[in-house]
């Protein structure tokens, strides 16, 4: 191998050393890969992160930080514990999804910042039905979620989301 160095005391005034060598090492270099966390914007309480990375073997690729390297935005993901698929209407797409199979859990994971996956369970509570007028005994579901032993979240609907009866009065 050969060794240059240079110094340049100013732009033209540069001197060179040559040194041959021979590097005898059980080093084996390989693959380098490393990503660093740019920027944080707080959304709503939920952290949107910019993380940029950079890998040796896309060194010929320009990104869009330079040559290997490449950006990510991350934020916090879910995942919905069931089985979908998409309706199609002739001409018009994708329209809806509909649950297929047996697995009917509304279970729901999410990746928190940290990158822990906790799985919030899915359960209903039995209420009297907002609206109903005169008949107590009819009882509707409100849907809730369980938090995971250890995690300090809550997972909650927007809306507190009633199911009522399909038979039965609710007074509505």
């Amino acid at each position: 191998m050969l060794l240059t160095v240079r110094k340049c005391d100013f732009i033209y005034d540069c001197n060179f050393a040559h040194q041959r060598f021979v590097l005898d090492t059980p080093l084996k270099i390989g693959n380098v890969k490393f990503s660093q966390e740019d920027l944080v914007i707080p959304v709503s309480g939920v952290p949107i992160r910019v993380i940029r990375s950079y890998d040796s073997l896309d060194r010929n690729k320009d990104g869009d930080f330079g040559f290997g390297w490449s950006y990510s935005l991350a934020n916090m993901d879910f995942k919905i514990d069931e089985s979908r698929t998409d309706l199609y209407a002739q001409d018009e797409g994708v329209t809806d999804s509909v649950r297929v199979g047996n697995n009917y859990n509304r279970n729901v994971i999410i990746t928190m910042p940290d990158g822990s996956k906790p799985m919030f369970m899915f359960y209903t509570e039995q209420i009297t039905c907002p609206q109903n007028v005169g008949n107590p005994s009819v009882k509707c579901s409100l849907a809730r979620f369980e938090s995971p032993t250890g995690v300090n979240a809550t997972l909650t609907t927007k809306e507190d989301e009633i199911w009522y009866p399909v038979y039965g009065d609710c007074g509505i």
